[in-house]
């Protein structure tokens, strides 16, 4: 991990945001690049929310801005990392400030295809509790939600809920012979 610090978000932060997220740009596909660079001005607005929460990260030998999340309730809006960073921890380090500031369960919408992104938010306690199409690109979104205990689960499953049902039925059926076989009923 790098050695880096982590900060609340300042107004003086804008152009930073605006470089990092031009940086990630030019690493990227064309269409994706375009979002990007609306990703970045989309950060400085939310600074204006008054329910938003923003962090940076920043390397600790430089004080170069090498991160960022956004966090709109309890909804992540942007996690923004420098190419030249990546797989360093930085990313990890701002989700963990995010979720330990917001102290109740982050959710975040992921493109289903976006593995590395599936991969790193399940690694950090996310569970799929969505699926939803998006209209831009036909690729279906993942909602993902980060859940603090045990008792808190997604919502199941259409098949899921099915095989409840029919489970359900089973047991009051074998319960119903049951209690007529040892009361001696029919």
């Amino acid at each position: 991990m790098r050695s880096l610090s982590l900060r609340p978000y300042v107004a003086t932060d804008a152009a930073s945001v605006l470089g990092l997220c031009l940086r990630l740009a030019a690493n990227t596909q064309s269409s994706a690049a375009h979002r990007l660079r609306e990703q970045g001005a989309q950060v400085v607005q939310i600074h204006q929310n008054a329910n938003a929460d923003i962090w940076v990260a920043e390397d600790c030998d430089t004080t170069a801005l090498i991160g960022c999340i956004a966090v709109i309730g309890n909804s992540l809006d942007s996690l923004l990392v420098d190419p030249a960073v990546h797989r360093c921890g930085v990313g990890s380090a701002l989700l963990l400030q995010a979720c330990a500031e917001c102290g109740s369960p982050l959710q975040v919408q992921v493109c289903s295809r976006d593995e590395a992104a599936l991969k790193f938010y399940g690694k950090h306690g996310f569970h799929s509790v969505k699926t939803q199409s998006a209209p831009d690109n036909g690729a279906a979104c993942v909602v993902l939600s980060q859940f603090q205990n045990s008792e808190q689960k997604p919502e199941k499953t259409q098949k899921e809920k099915m095989v409840d049902t029919a489970t359900d039925g089973l047991f009051e059926g074998a319960t119903h012979f049951l209690f007529s076989v040892l009361l001696g009923g029919d």
